[in-house]
């Protein structure tokens, strides 16, 4: 017997005979007239070569076979709905979910901190995992569900993830207070003479903002090329190396270390920090929710004054 030849209304209407005992009231049950339940259940003690129920003083009651089949058919609906059910709502306050996100090192140091006393007064169970940026096709990651979410400048996720600009931002140039080339502030030659801190900027949206320099006629001289901004502004503090970095990591920055934080000295396009997640978790209660926290999260970071045009 092969399943291919098992039609449902046959399975759902063994399953109300084995409740009802009633061929009238397993039709009612399941919506069919008694007529077309009863050639349902001939065909299928044909195709069983079992009568499967037979009527008695208590109504019509499964044999041995048809009691076996009954159970196995019981439990398989039951999987059935449940795999038909709307996913359950995602309830925060008594999740123990571990929340995976990559994120770029400018949103970790602006926002991690922020995420997690977010997670401590709404989810207390849960935990965070900060995954690295795989160096090949990291939207599989985000498709296949081991990471939840990435939040930054990444240039490299886009075959089926979704995305959502969560805020814009700008470029400044970083000096120690008291720098003495920039006492009267930024110009285009103060900025081309200086030698810089340049980060290398594979996989994000930085790594145009070198071209837009040289084709708006800015050079950077580079006396130290690094590959994060974490350094940066410990080493701008402590030489007359200047840097260029994202405006808002430039600001905190500034409060910990004596730092001048300037305007470039020509207009150039903002670029957007955006959140990607694939497709497949788009409708997860979890993954919304998750979304939502960061959109929360990043809608008080605002350019001060923020240019029309995004890289």
């Amino acid at each position: 017997m092969e399943l291919t030849e098992i039609q449902l209304n046959q399975l759902l209407l063994v399953d109300a005979l084995l409740a009802h005992a009633s061929i009238s009231e397993a039709a009612e049950k399941i919506g069919m007239s008694q007529s077309a339940a009863s050639h349902a259940l001939a065909r299928l003690r044909t195709e069983l070569n079992d009568p499967l129920f037979i009527r008695t003083a208590n109504g019509m009651q499964p044999t041995p076979y048809g009691a076996r089949l009954a159970g196995s058919v019981k439990e398989a609906l039951a999987l059935l709905r449940s795999g038909l059910e709307q996913q359950p709502n995602f309830v925060p306050e008594s999740s123990t979910h571990t929340f995976t996100v990559i994120m770029s090192e400018v949103s970790q140091t602006l926002y991690l901190s922020k995420l997690l006393t977010r997670l401590a007064k709404e989810a207390p169970g849960t935990s965070v995992r900060i995954a690295p940026v795989p160096q090949k096709a990291p939207h599989l990651e985000l498709e296949s569900g081991e990471v939840d979410l990435a939040v930054g400048t990444f240039t490299q996720f886009i075959a089926g993830c979704r995305q959502k600009r969560v805020y814009r931002e700008q470029y400044a140039c970083i000096a120690r207070a008291g720098h003495p080339i920039f006492a009267e502030g930024m110009t285009p030659k103060a900025f081309s003479e200086s030698s810089h801190v340049i980060v290398d900027p594979t996989g994000y949206v930085h790594e145009q903002l070198g071209p837009i320099l040289k084709h708006q006629g800015l050079a950077r001289s580079a006396k130290v090329n690094v590959p994060t901004f974490h350094s940066v502004p410990e080493v701008v503090a402590n030489t007359d190396l200047i840097a260029v970095m994202p405006e808002t990591l430039a600001d905190f920055y500034a409060t910990l270390l004596p730092l001048l934080v300037m305007p470039l000295p020509i207009a150039i396009p903002s670029y957007g920090v955006t959140m990607f997640w694939h497709e497949r978790f788009h409708r997860d209660p979890k993954n919304r929710w998750l979304r939502n926290v960061f959109i929360d999260l990043y809608a008080a970071s605002r350019i001060r004054n923020s240019p029309s045009q995004d890289l």
